[in-house]
């Protein structure tokens, strides 16, 4: 068994805005790379049993897990319910047996008044990723997405 992470914070935009980040692949490799990475969706199903196919890569050059300067995540949606959750099923590709697995990350988008508090859960995360550096991660990408939702003028909506 892995460990469980989670970490979120509240936004200025509604769940549907949201929503449509986390579903739109040109706005999600805007925000889901944590600094120091881009971001490459090879498929994005949105819909329960869904693929998910993305590739980041470390703009150093290495770091990588399934190449000197990447790593490649392969998943499925397993659970879906717009605009306020949806539950990805994802595995590294890796030879490394620390990072091997599937993770388990529910996203949820609860209103709290005029906000939005966004929450990820990771479960079952692999060994070699630690607590710490994977809450530098989530939390780099859960202010990037708020920075993208909050400059969108249908945030409010």
């Amino acid at each position: 068994m892995g460990q469980d992470h989670r970490a979120w914070r509240r936004m200025r935009a509604s769940p549907a805005r949201l929503w449509r980040a986390w579903t739109d692949p040109t706005q999600l490799v805007r925000w889901l790379p944590p600094p120091g990475m881009t971001a490459e969706v090879l498929a994005l199903d949105p819909r329960d049993g869904g693929a998910l196919h993305l590739r980041l890569t470390y703009l150093n050059g290495s770091g990588g897990r399934t190449t000197a300067d990447s790593d490649a995540l392969i998943g499925w949606f397993r659970r879906m319910e717009p605009p306020h959750m949806l539950e990805i099923c994802v595995a590294f590709t890796s030879d490394d047996p620390d990072f091997a697995g599937e993770m388990l990350q529910e996203w949820q988008f609860l209103p709290e008044g005029r906000m939005t508090r966004v929450t990820i859960t990771c479960r079952d995360v692999p060994r070699g990723i630690t607590a710490e550096a994977h809450a530098d991660g989530l939390m780099a990408s859960l202010a990037q997405l708020a920075a993208l939702t909050d400059l969108d003028p249908e945030r409010d909506r």
